[in-house]
């Protein structure tokens, strides 16, 4: 009875713990949406430093992603998405000033 339970309890932890790790899909369709947003206001003219860092996180998430090291993307796709949002940001920031 004994040995039942925990090798039923260690199937169930594998199990949870492959559950888990999954692909972050919806992390890099935000990213993707946050740099094109970013693309289209032309935020590599308005916030160069921003948009580049965005582009370089994009890439290195990419990279995890091939290799299959979902919690590496995981985190470069969140950065990716962060610094294209502030870069959209300060471009409409800096645009709304030049009409006034």
């Amino acid at each position: 009875m004994c040995k039942f339970f925990y090798r039923t309890l260690l199937i169930f932890s594998f199990l949870l713990l492959f559950a888990c790790i999954t692909a972050p899909h919806q992390q890099k369709s935000d990213a993707i949406f946050a740099l094109n947003a970013a693309k289209r206001i032309q935020a590599n003219h308005c916030s160069p430093k921003k948009f580049y860092l965005a582009e370089r996180f994009m890439e290195r998430a990419d990279s995890f992603f091939t290799h299959k090291n979902f919690s590496g993307a995981k985190r470069g796709y969140v950065k990716a998405r962060k610094y294209a949002e502030r870069a959209e940001f300060e471009c409409l920031l800096s645009k709304r000033k030049d009409q006034n």
